[in-house]
């Protein structure tokens, strides 16, 4: 389809979604990409020409975005809208190239909440005699994401060698959940199993196949699972009269994550464990004010 200057920002983002859609995996287009433009860009977009859109505009509209959405929320909407651009002109528009917009977030950020090694300890202890309490093990013992938690397979487990292999994820799309790839390749990986929760696993699911968790007639995205049963089980303790607070799926990742590091101090094994596409990416969320770790590993 051939575009110019009168072009609506919304035809031509639905052109560029289309051939995105065609590029990427099935999650990195939702997340990423589908939800950028739908979500966020045209609200605010989607009367709007092409030729419209000059600095003045994309300035506004960055400053205002910056009060509602992170930076990487903000760098992932210019990424979309030099995506759009681009397709545009190679549709034909004559375009001048928007500048890049330097604007920070205005939200402050949030300081990481995790459990310490006893409250953890009585979750797991709860999760061992509830309904729903394997997925909560999963998070926690393996510092999943829950969308790695969803796709897991009792085929995956290798009783013999104690270990786990992860190479999927349970990824949201419009209407509905995909089993894929996960988004990176540093994402697959193989975990070891503590012999406690090797025998755990084994005991729980002798016999079973098929989906560990994600076992109904309609496969649960992550945002169902946190809704109906995530939270359930931690009404449930509280009904039991167990008061912790209650985090989040991811969070729960983040306090595997740090009970590791503040065990081992090996920065390397724990961004490997979580399968972070780099130690870089560890260390932003797990390298903070460890002034009592840094003592006792140089025993200053």
């Amino acid at each position: 389809m051939k575009m110019n200057e009168t072009t609506r920002f919304e035809d031509a983002a639905r052109i560029w979604l289309s051939v995105k859609k065609l590029e990427v995996k099935a999650n990195t287009y939702s997340e990423s990409y589908e939800r950028t433009v739908e979500k966020i860009l045209l609200p605010r977009m989607e009367d709007i020409t092409l030729g419209e859109i000059d600095r003045e505009f994309t300035s506004k509209m960055f400053l205002e975005l910056s009060e509602h959405y992170s930076d990487s929320t903000l760098h992932k909407c210019q990424i979309v809208i030099d995506g759009i651009f681009s397709e545009a002109v190679y549709a034909g528009a004559k375009l001048t190239p928007l500048p890049k917009i330097k604007i920070k977030s205005k939200i402050p950020q949030k300081a990481k909440r995790i459990y310490n090694q006893a409250e953890i300890e009585i979750i797991k202890e709860f999760a061992k005699t509830h309904r729903y309490g394997l997925s909560i093990l999963l998070l926690s013992e393996l510092g999943l994401r829950c969308s790695e938690m969803l796709a897991l397979r009792w085929e995956d487990i290798h009783f013999d060698l104690k270990s786990i292999k992860v190479s999927k994820a349970c990824v949201t799309v419009k209407g509905g959940a995909l089993i894929d790839v996960p988004k990176s390749k540093s994402s697959i990986r193989e975990l070891p199993l503590s012999d406690d929760f090797c025998e755990y696993l084994y005991l729980y699911g002798k016999g079973q196949s098929g989906y560990i968790i994600n076992t109904g007639r309609k496969l649960m995205t992550p945002a169902n699972y946190t809704k109906n049963r995530y939270n359930k089980f931690f009404k449930d303790m509280e009904m039991e009269g167990i008061y912790i607070r209650r985090l989040s799926p991811h969070e729960l990742r983040h306090t595997c994550g740090t009970l590791l590091y503040e065990k081992t101090g090996d920065l390397y094994a724990v961004s490997k464990y979580l399968g972070h596409s780099s130690v870089a990416v560890t260390a932003k969320y797990y390298v903070h004010s460890d002034v009592e770790l840094l003592r006792q590993r140089l025993k200053i």
